[in-house]
């Protein structure tokens, strides 16, 4: 984090030279080491995607050749368990790492202090040439596997539009959403997929400057300052929403800085699916998803968004921010205080307050106004975290519903998920309700009364006049598509 007497006017402040290491570490860090800088300004310390990448390989050519270890705490199943182990803190268990299975802990153990030693300081320091300012801020939790976070800010680069594909165009200059260039893995990021990711941007050898009391007045905040958006790497089961820190980066994405300006909120996690290896929730539309154009770029959009998992929806909208956890009760105490708005930071927080609510509210309003065919049509218990949470996702103005003509999908279903939709919305899009689904809510559909645009998609069960009671009157909309358009 970013000590607070860092002045604002000195973030672009840097001295870039040729620094002398040690024999040994330049051996061992011969694949990280660049010329070398000193940036004074630590939320001017993001590392590009290719950056981040080489991190990766390093991690990937030497963990096993040099059998690393790390601790693990709980279940070690997968783990080969060091012989002669001794049980260390509350039941942890020193194992052999994979690369595959290399964490941040362990990163910051075997690269980044290492690496690091001779000068004291951040890795992104004797990676660069000078400051790099950050586009994207990333909230994550440090126990997630290196390589599937990285997997995720590929992913993330890649519906972002922020870089090219090999002898292509750059991303938002291609037109066809089908083009199977999207699809292909030559991508190659631009400068513009820089990410600000707080173990690599602090000085690990020095992090007593950085975590000051007021959480504002951290690296962490500064960062997302200057950012254009943060992206949440999920863990598969959704720890980071219960990590403090994390809390406090989607409190202060959501609460703070979009209440501003206009900053994106995305979600990311793991997970194989037809556009990549990662899926994930994007603010509004992605580049491949605006391809698609006012006809198409919300169906685009409900198409990709659907493979996120569903397990983790399930966890995600129960998350109650205001619980999380850290390692240093202090930095628990300051940041729910700093979230209330309270002056004494040091006092005991509150334990209900209206901002929790809100940023709760926000945050699974958010999700849920991304998924709501497969939390409608999943479990119970889903569904009515689902229901609970989308009247709550005010702000949102677009949402789409395809719901393939799924059987499981019935008239009680439908009506709760219309009674559910929040007030702010101004368009929806409903694609493929089958026919049985009767009787349709119109009365629900007409009590939405910001509602400007209603497209339905192979829609065969509605029909035009029946939308014309209540206050407003429907017309049709002429379209090239087979679909019905009603405004």
């Amino acid at each position: 984090r970013r000590c607070s007497s860092t002045p604002l006017c000195n973030m672009g402040a840097c001295l870039t030279s040729k620094y002398r290491y040690p024999d040994d570490e330049r051996a061992t860090f011969y694949d990280l080491h660049d010329k070398g800088c000193t940036v004074a300004d630590t939320a001017m310390r993001a590392l590009t995607l290719s950056q981040l990448e080489k991190v990766l390989a390093h991690i990937q050519r030497r963990c096993e050749a040099e059998l690393w270890t790390g601790l693990r705490f709980g279940d070690v199943t997968g783990y080969q368990v060091v012989p002669g182990d001794q049980q260390e803190g509350a039941g942890g268990t020193r194992v052999f790492l994979t690369s595959d299975r290399v964490n941040l802990y362990d990163t910051n153990a075997h690269v980044i202090t290492p690496a690091t030693k001779s000068r004291a300081c951040s890795l992104m320091e004797i990676m660069s040439r000078g400051p790099q300012k950050p586009v994207w801020f990333v909230s994550h939790w440090w126990g997630e596997p290196v390589a599937d976070f990285l997997t995720c800010l590929r992913q993330h680069a890649k519906d972002r539009g922020l870089g090219s594909w090999k002898g292509m165009k750059s991303a938002i200059e291609q037109l066809d959403q089908n083009d199977p260039h999207f699809l292909q893995q030559d991508f190659v990021p631009s400068k513009r997929a820089c990410y600000w990711v707080c173990a690599y941007a602090n000085n690990q050898h020095a992090l007593y400057g950085a975590v000051t009391k007021d959480p504002k007045a951290t690296s962490f905040y500064y960062a997302m300052c200057l950012a254009e958006g943060t992206v949440s790497v999920v863990d598969t089961t959704g720890v980071c929403f219960t990590r403090v820190w994390c809390c406090f980066e989607v409190y202060t994405s959501l609460m703070d800085q979009a209440s501003r300006r206009d900053y994106r909120y995305d979600i990311y996690t793991v997970f194989k699916n037809h556009f990549g290896a990662a899926a994930g929730l994007v603010d509004g539309l992605s580049v491949r998803d605006s391809r698609g154009g006012a006809l198409n770029g919300h169906q685009y959009k409900a198409f990709r968004e659907k493979f996120f998992p569903t397990a983790l929806l399930a966890t995600s909208l129960e998350v109650r921010l205001e619980k999380g956890e850290a390692s240093v009760e202090d930095d628990r105490r300051h940041i729910l205080n700093s979230i209330t708005r309270r002056t004494d930071l040091d006092a005991e927080p509150m334990l209900d307050h209206p901002n929790y609510i809100a940023v709760n509210d926000m945050l699974r309003g958010r999700l849920a106004s991304s998924t709501p065919p497969a939390c409608l049509l999943g479990s119970k218990q889903l569904r009515s975290l689902f229901l609970a949470a989308l009247p709550r996702s005010q702000g949102v103005t677009a949402i789409a519903a395809n719901f393939e003509m799924d059987e499981s999908l019935t008239a009680n279903i439908l009506q709760a998920f219309i009674e559910a939709l929040p007030q702010s919305l101004t368009h929806l899009r409903l694609g493929e309700i089958h026919c049985d689904v009767q009787p349709l809510p119109y009365d629900e559909l007409d009590n939405l009364a910001n509602l400007q645009e209603l497209e339905l998609y192979h829609c065969p069960g509605f029909t035009l006049q029946d939308f014309n009671a209540g206050d407003k009157t429907w017309t049709e909309c002429a379209s090239p598509k087979p679909n019905t358009r009603i405004m």
